[in-house]
């Protein structure tokens, strides 16, 4: 399940990735409150590092200025035809 939530998915999905990150030993519930587990410090800290080696490979010989650019177009181009999408 949350290899596929997104972030604008329904109660239930949310409820059902919660579940699974706890079942995973990611979160712990304490008197109702979420908290990251050290387990799940350390699943984020792998895939935060995995994130930033993806930015690096895709962000190559592109610079800020256009990077910054094509992200804005697209946005607009999105939501020109009813859409919404939010990058940032």
């Amino acid at each position: 399940m949350i290899e596929v939530i997104g972030p604008n998915d329904s109660d239930d999905a949310i409820r059902a990735a919660i579940d699974e990150a706890i079942a995973n030993g990611w979160i712990i519930r304490i008197s109702g409150v979420l908290s990251a587990s050290p387990a799940g410090r350390d699943i984020f800290r792998i895939a935060a590092d995995v994130q930033q080696e993806l930015e690096i490979e895709r962000r190559q010989g592109i610079s800020d200025t256009d990077y910054v650019t094509t992200i804005r177009t697209l946005q607009r181009t999105i939501e020109n035809v009813g859409g919404s999408a939010w990058h940032w």
